[in-house]
């Protein structure tokens, strides 16, 4: 519960697209354990592409909060279309939204990428994030953006990264983990804990904000670690560049975060 200046308290209602994904299950239980009213509402519930029906749900629950994860990777209209109506919906009630965006907004380089560097994206979805980092600029200037980078879980609950290394290690199926790829790898739980933050003590922070992993690690080490931590035979994973391959340019290379930000913020993430 939250108290008004008047001694009164009102609930605390939180939104959460896209709550029943991998990060989005990690919010709402740490939103609902820190007493906020949240509704998740599933992919077939709330078509995001569907202003109408965004600006509904947000009216009919009097949220407070917007937390917006919902996305496919491969729906560009998902992702930019409905951003846009999220953000526009969210403005409109006077809501606080906090949008999740990607590390994949940029192509990389050898320096660190900090909040004020523009997007350089160089595939498709790395180039819809940014797109829809712009609606909701646009639309909800006093959003907080939310970039962060490979999303990890735990036994139990594995992250895509791990998933994949387990396929590759059991033969499942055939990867490649690239050594020239750098990423910031996160645990979720982290990541999730910084969204919850930004929705309650810290309201007041808006635009782009990194929140990712300590450790800069290429995809081919990170693999390895993963493989040990799960038992498995990190020697039988499969490395390259992927310059060999002729991919460089067409996937982003060398991203790392700079979190300065989010540390002054105390939101950090712990290492892999």
């Amino acid at each position: 519960m939250r108290t008004t200046g008047y001694g009164h308290t009102m609930t605390k209602r939180m939104v959460v697209t896209g709550g029943h994904g991998f990060l989005g299950r990690r919010v709402v239980g740490l939103a609902t354990d820190e007493g906020w009213q949240v509704v998740a509402p599933t992919s077939r519930e709330l078509d995001v592409r569907d202003a109408a029906a965004v600006e509904r749900l947000l009216g009919a629950t009097a949220a407070d909060t917007v937390v917006h994860l919902a996305y496919r990777r491969d729906e560009r209209d998902t992702i930019v279309t409905g951003s846009g109506n999220v953000a526009r919906s969210a403005a409109a009630c006077g809501a606080r939204l906090v949008h999740l965006s990607t590390d994949v907004v940029f192509a990389g380089r050898p320096a660190p990428y900090r909040e004020a560097d523009l997007p350089t994206p160089i595939e498709a979805y790395g180039a819809a994030k940014a797109d829809a980092e712009t609606e909701v600029a646009a639309a909800a200037p006093a959003a907080v953006v939310v970039r962060t980078s490979l999303l990890l879980g735990e036994p139990d609950d594995l992250g895509q990264p791990q998933l994949d290394v387990a396929a590759a290690a059991s033969g499942e199926r055939a990867f490649t983990f690239f050594t020239d790829e750098i990423r910031c790898p996160a645990y979720a739980v982290d990541v999730a804990a910084a969204v919850v933050a930004l929705c309650g003590r810290l309201r007041s922070v808006s635009g782009p904000l990194h929140v990712a992993g300590p450790e800069a690690m290429d995809r081919a080490s990170l693999a390895r670690r993963v493989a040990e931590r799960l038992g498995l035979d990190a020697d039988s994973l499969a490395s390259g560049r992927a310059a060999d391959l002729g991919l460089a340019g067409r996937r982003p290379g060398c991203v790392v975060l700079d979190t300065g930000r989010a540390d002054a913020l105390a939101l950090r993430c712990r290492p892999v």
